[in-house]
């Protein structure tokens, strides 16, 4: 995978560190943030605002009306935690400071109306709609006085009318929403929360909500999943975790239900409902041990049944009739992607027919999408049994078999299905995907290239090669795959979260985003949709949230060696070395011979000084990918501080001869031209096209 860096010049990484934000889904990359504490109090990075405020607000340097805009700033963030006292004193000083700032005004009337001051709330809102009858907030505030009150016409009203102010503003959305599940409108209330989460990915309290609406129809999957990624954004909102307690409950999941509830206790050790249930559950498991423990003696046969004939005890032969009718609903679940409905519907059709591979391949694929490998594989196994000729039964469990990380058992499927027929474009597909992950880039794509010759719309073969071009850094090809991909099977969700990844190495972060919104709409648990938006919050600066977003992407089952890089790289940023180190170990683990995952095991031995293994780490990282820009720059920058000019200057000249790949190799070029200029030398240009007596610089 390339190795994507965002550099600044040395002289600023010498006064800072090596501190870099870098962006690693097909490599290694990243930034140093050049952002002063005014910039950081009005960015949209939740770990930056309250530290940049508070500066601006210390050094008191600024005027009057940004100084009140830092309070304001930084008093959300105080309520966002839960500190109502910390918040009303900073937006008090905010209106202070600024007697015509709508905000300030808005501001207070959400926080008077959280500690029940409903009187000054509403003078709060109406002032604010006074100074600027266009504040958007103001509008939200007052709506939600309303709905408090009941006048759901006049809180619609107001929330419709800051929607229409601003579209794009997430919150009037979500609070819309809250209205129409009061209201009783529940598919209102989530196209609402969807489209607030689409403008706000980490919106914690839009994803509580949809969970509480899925909730409400009863689909306590949907609700745990939305539950987790509330808490994934914020995991110090007790309120979170008793929601996801109370749905594991209801899933009759007890461990995972108290467990849940001893995090609600840990922050909130006063909360009565979850000290409640934790010792109702506790007893309940109690009495399930017991039951347990001591199983009811059996009762002897009556004559009645002793006499009836064996053949009378064997079930009737399997309707093939209702066998189709619990497939059909059982398809129809996994479309909706309610995978615990569907495996209790396909165990029933498994148990009326077990020889029906239909029901044994559905059932596979609902406990793939689980992540229950050794149950599918042996669906996989009952399926080959049954039809020992079919390549179809090969490929269906070499695949299974890929997602289980079992390399050697899939190849082997694969080869059995290509011995049964040669052409089969699902086994060459196999075989490829086996020989990228083995590191094997020209076998790999000589079988993707036998799928496309096969069939010109095999989409999973497009997606393999996009793939291997993107590990290879040929992005541009990458993205032409990846369209075709797309142009085949418009809903799928890998096509266009791989996409998503090309775009951003391509800068292009905006069309990634939407491609990563569009993952999501087809597959909400995307690992590789939630990778990619940590991918491009990392490339803006924004580690914490990139981190999130790596948490989502692993904990929805994205086990990929680039994943664990880039929450490593995510993990430098933010200073957390030992978990970045676990991370690069397990990214290796997964793939021995990741080249941006070496260079990156370089970045932490030179965060902790250890110039030496630093070398080795880049020494191998180049061995395996001889043509990374950025890897022969962070080593020249290794010599150049060690004094060795000569060594510095051989790597700093490879790095401006090489082709670029991505715009951050661009940027990593041209600091290594900066660097070379700093040391008095010139380098003679290599490419084609120039002309006699050019240099590169």
């Amino acid at each position: 995978m390339d190795v994507v860096r965002l550099w600044r010049s040395r002289s600023l990484l010498r006064d800072i560190g090596r501190a870099t934000v870098v962006v690693a889904a097909l490599g290694l990359q990243g930034t140093v943030a050049r952002a002063n504490a005014w910039d950081d109090c009005v960015s949209t990075a939740p770990d930056k605002i309250a530290a940049g405020c508070s500066a601006v607000i210390e050094a008191n340097e600024r005027s009057a009306t940004d100084i009140a805009k830092a309070h304001v700033r930084r008093g959300y963030q105080q309520r966002d935690q839960g500190h109502l006292a910390e918040a009303l004193a900073d937006f008090e000083l905010a209106a202070q400071l600024d007697p015509h700032s709508a905000e300030a005004f808005a501001a207070l009337g959400t926080v008077y109306r959280q500690n029940g001051d409903l009187p000054r709330a509403s003078a709060s809102f109406e002032h604010a709609l006074e100074l600027d009858p266009n504040n958007v907030r103001a509008y939200v505030g007052r709506g939600n006085l309303h709905a408090f009150r009941h006048e759901s016409d006049a809180a619609f009203a107001d929330f419709d009318r800051a929607i229409a102010i601003r579209p794009e503003f997430a919150f009037a959305y979500l609070n819309r929403g809250l209205l129409f599940r009061m209201t009783g409108n529940l598919d209102r209330a989530m196209a609402d929360y969807d489209h607030a989460i689409a403008l706000e990915p980490t919106m914690a309290e839009a994803f509580a909500a949809r969970g509480d609406a899925y909730r409400t129809k009863g689909d306590l999957d949907q609700a745990i999943l939305n539950y987790s990624r509330a808490i994934a954004i914020n995991p110090k909102n007790f309120k979170y975790f008793g929601a996801r307690g109370d749905a594991f409950n209801a899933k009759s999941d007890l461990n995972r239900a108290i467990a849940d509830y001893d995090r609600v206790l840990t922050l909130a050790p006063d909360n009565r409902h979850a000290r409640d249930l934790k010792t109702s559950l506790l007893a309940t498991k109690t009495e399930l041990a017991g039951a347990t423990a001591t199983p009811p003696t059996a009762r002897p046969p009556t004559a009645a049944s002793s006499a009836r004939p064996a053949s009378a005890a064997s079930p009737p032969p399997p309707s093939a009739s209702s066998t189709q009718r619990l497939l059909a609903q059982a398809s129809q679940l996994m479309g909706q992607r309610k995978f615990d409905a569907a495996l209790a519907i396909l165990d029933e059709a498994v148990a009326t027919d077990a020889q029906s591979r239909d029901a044994l391949g559905l059932r596979a694929g609902a406990r793939l999408a689980k992540r229950q490998f050794d149950q599918a594989l042996r669906d996989c196994d009952a399926i080959v049994r049954l039809t020992p000729t079919d390549p179809k039964a090969y490929t269906a469990r070499g695949n299974a078999n890929l997602l289980a990380r079992r390399i050697d058992a899939a190849r082997a499927d694969f080869d059995q299905a290509l011995r049964l027929d040669h052409n089969n474009v699902d086994a060459h597909v196999g075989v490829g995907q086996v020989l990228r992950l083995k590191g094997e880039a020209e076998r790999a794509l000589s079988e993707y290239e036998r799928a496309i010759e096969l069939d010109p719309k095999a989409a999973s073969a497009y997606m393999g090669r996009a793939q291997l071009r993107q590990l290879q850094g040929r992005i541009d090809d990458a993205l032409a795959d990846y369209d075709r991909a797309i142009g085949v099977n418009p809903t799928s969700a890998d096509a266009l979260a791989g996409r998503g990844f090309a775009l951003v190495l391509k800068g292009r972060t905006a069309e990634a985003a939407s491609d990563f919104d569009r993952a999501l709409q087809f597959n909400p648990t995307s690992g590789l949709a939630f990778a990619g938006r940590g991918l491009a919050m990392l490339v803006s600066g924004q580690a914490e949230r990139a981190v999130v977003a790596f948490d989502e992407a692993l904990s929805s089952g994205s086990d990929e060696p680039f994943v664990y890089l880039a929450r490593g790289r995510a993990l430098i940023v933010r200073g957390d070395l030992a978990k970045a180190s676990a991370d690069i170990d397990h990214a290796l683990l997964l793939n021995p011979k990741f080249a941006a995952a070496f260079a990156a095991r370089g970045l932490i031995y030179m965060k902790t000084r250890d110039v030496s293994h630093a070398l080795e780490a880049f020494d191998r990282a180049i061995e395996l990918d001889p043509r990374n820009i950025e890897t022969y720059f962070e080593r020249g920058g290794i010599h150049e501080t060690q004094g060795e000019r000569d060594l510095a200057i051989a790597d700093f000249r490879k790095a401006i001869e090489l082709q670029p790949k991505t715009f951050f190799d661009t940027v990593a070029q041209a600091q290594a031209k900066k660097h070379v200029l700093a040391l008095g030398k010139q380098i003679p240009c290599h490419r084609t096209g120039s002309g006699p007596g050019e240099t590169c610089l």
